[in-house]
């Protein structure tokens, strides 16, 4: 059975010797800038909604912020079937942007939990 090993072995597809490639570093800085819009806007959101008074409503939206990203890091694959990938990709991070403007231009409970959810939604895709 020798010769059915190296057969074997020789069907295999060669392997890219290099492993750094353009979409790998776009891909890396693309998760990078995710990631930095999040750890960047988490921190404060809480200060940001306790500064209007309601203390408890901080809670409210962070949570809703991880619930959304739990919810859409689930249904990425669902997302994947229809879309592609780097169409999926643009759009999650026009959503970050649109959250991430709306916390800034405005303060009432409704706009903030609309824009959490936008938040997580873009940051779970």
């Amino acid at each position: 059975m020798p010769g059915y090993a190296s057969a074997a072995i020789d069907a295999l597809p060669a392997v890219p010797t290099r492993l750094f490639s353009r979409q790998l570093a776009l891909l890396l800085l693309t998760g990078a800038l995710g990631m930095t819009t999040l750890n960047l806007s988490l921190p404060i959101l809480p200060l940001t909604i306790a500064a209007t008074g309601d203390r408890a409503a901080a809670g409210v939206v962070t949570a809703l912020v991880a619930a959304f990203t739990i919810v859409f890091e689930l249904r990425t694959a669902a997302l994947l079937r229809r879309l592609q990938q780097k169409s999926l990709l643009v759009l999650a991070m026009l959503i970050q942007a649109i959250a991430m403007a709306g916390f800034a231009g405005f303060r009432g409970l409704p706009a903030m939990l609309l824009f959490g959810a936008l938040a997580g939604a873009g940051f779970g895709v």
